[in-house]
């Protein structure tokens, strides 16, 4: 039985080098944010059954972005008949629609389901499971003064930094998503492909069955970086003056502290310093409320900032599989986040690394 004063269970999931993370709050209400695991669709698919979430709905399912560690547990979810209300995705220009498919189509081209669903979600889960859902998609641009909208109001599209606030009972939770755009990326994608007829989507679909396997090559060769930059953040935390506590466990492990704030990072790349100041900027006003934060690229040195352990003692879950080909965490950022003091919480395949994080609501 809980207590009155119970407002939320967050919970990180052990399915190795994925992300598989979820909220869920007192009178049943459920985000969930990614769902998949590398090359593992099992491992994603046997924490779904175990999991918290044995009503199969879900409120709000948040893609940070379309990596197949991020996103192949969908298809488990959607052929179960799990009802999610609403996805929370990243906006795609036609330069990034373009790239995500080919990226789709490289690591798992058996598979049309995903190529499809980077493109048009909606479109994509009628034809392969005749289901819908609404669909709210998170521009890049931020607005001038942030609108706050209830999450039952959101329409199809809504700015970064845009306040998406939930009403639950006894209280209400707020959600700040921002959709990092990597724009120099994009910018050197439409130079490679400015001569291509591939105006729209279906243009580009009618070259790419003609020309897979150069436009593949092309690709491949000339294009640097990764897609890992366009990451969908998502700050969640107890609105306004409202506060909690969290309490954190594991076999292993317990902590308790009074704020309970937490960053799902997904893949971003905070390792550059003009997006660590970028990240910063836009949400720097919440760091005093933040007691979690998922390090990004499952603790790869490419993608982890210092300057992410802003303070310490914050709880850095790095989610990654044993013995992965990656050598994920890097022992560079495990390192980075003991010297600034923060607490590392390594979740992997095995049940006894699950994060479970208890929230209440604090009395004055």
């Amino acid at each position: 039985m809980r207590s009155s004063n119970f407002i939320m269970e967050r919970v990180f999931m052990p399915v190795g080098q994925g992300a598989f993370y979820i909220e869920k709050f007192n009178d049943g209400f459920t985000v969930v944010y990614d769902c998949g695991s590398y090359k593992n669709t099992s491992i994603v698919e046997e924490n779904i059954k175990s999991s918290i979430l044995d009503t199969k709905n879900i409120d709000l399912l948040v893609i940070s972005h379309y990596h197949e560690d991020h996103i192949n547990g969908l298809e488990y979810l959607f052929k179960n008949n799990f009802h999610v209300k609403r996805m929370l995705m990243p906006y795609l220009n036609l330069t990034e629609q373009i790239e995500s498919y080919v990226d789709e189509d490289i690591k798992n081209n058996s598979n049309d389901f995903y190529k499809d669903f980077c493109i048009d979600p909606n479109q994509a889960l009628r034809d392969n499971f005749g289901k819908s859902t609404e669909i709210t998609l998170v521009y890049p641009e931020q607005s001038n003064q942030q609108t706050e909208v209830n999450i039952q109001d959101l329409s199809a599209s809504i700015n970064s930094g845009d306040k998406i606030t939930c009403d639950v009972k006894n209280f209400t939770w707020s959600y700040i998503p921002f959709n990092f755009q990597d724009i120099k990326r994009t910018e050197q994608f439409n130079t490679l492909t400015e001569k291509l007829p591939i105006r729209t989507i279906d243009e580009f679909k009618a070259y790419y069955i003609q020309n897979k396997d150069d436009f593949i090559n092309i690709y491949k060769k000339d294009m640097t970086g990764d897609m890992n930059t366009n990451s969908l953040v998502l700050y969640s935390s107890a609105y306004s003056n409202i506060k909690t506590t969290i309490y954190s466990r594991r076999k292993s492990f317990s902590f308790t502290q009074n704020i309970s704030g937490c960053l799902y990072l997904g893949d971003y790349n905070a390792k550059d310093n003009l997006k660590m100041k970028e990240f910063k900027e836009k949400y720097e006003s919440f760091f005093k409320e933040i007691s979690t934060i998922q390090i990004p690229h499952h603790g790869s040195k490419h993608n982890y900032n210092p300057k992410l352990n802003f303070k310490p003692n914050i709880i850095s879950v790095i989610s990654a599989g044993i013995n992965n080909k990656f050598e994920h965490p890097h022992n560079e950022t495990l390192k980075e986040i003991i010297l600034q003091n923060g607490i590392v919480v390594l979740v992997t395949e095995q049940e006894e690394t699950k994060l479970t994080q208890s929230i209440y609501l604090r009395k004055i």
